[in-house]
């Protein structure tokens, strides 16, 4: 169990800097926008990440997720209704982040997914409960904006062969 000292310490190492509507935090390396003083729809922050130059928060891996929850639960935070990137369009069972990759690693809670296929969906998530909800992408809830990690390429030339004269 952490002391209150050793709390603060922490929260001080995580914060990278606030901003008036929310705030910016490094998790695990990764930056984040953590909006919690206003509530929008799912499209609403997906494009005030976008004007961010972020993406909805999406996660990976198991560890990523817990990364975060652990976070939202020493900053105190845990009990905050977060929309992640995730979502899934009417009619259609397969989930995607909004970034366009497929959801492969899911972390629903008990009895989730649970709305009818023909509506869309939105994945939000609560620190307390450690696990995803899918929900009428129109409910209004903060968000959480990750920075987005564009895909390194590596560039390959072929050699020069012509001889130096």
């Amino acid at each position: 169990m952490l002391t209150s000292q050793s709390r603060m310490f922490l929260l001080s190492l995580l914060c990278l800097y606030s901003a008036v509507d929310g705030a910016y935090y490094i998790i695990d390396g990764t930056s984040y926008y953590l909006e919690e003083n206003i509530k929008v729809p799912w499209d609403e922050a997906l494009s005030d990440c976008q004007n961010r130059s972020m993406t909805l928060a999406s996660f990976e891996t198991r560890r990523e997720f817990e990364k975060v929850v652990q976070f939202l639960y020493y900053s105190v935070h845990d009990l905050l209704w977060i929309w992640t990137g995730g979502h899934r369009t009417a009619n259609s069972s397969s989930w995607n982040w909004d970034a366009g990759s497929s959801i492969t690693e899911f972390h629903w809670a008990e009895f989730q997914p649970n709305l009818p296929q023909d509506e869309d969906a939105c994945i939000n998530f609560c620190g307390l409960y450690k696990a995803w909800d899918d929900d009428e992408c129109l409910l209004q809830l903060s968000y959480m904006c990750e920075e987005v990690h564009e895909n390194e390429i590596t560039v390959i030339r072929p050699k020069d062969n012509r001889m130096n004269h």
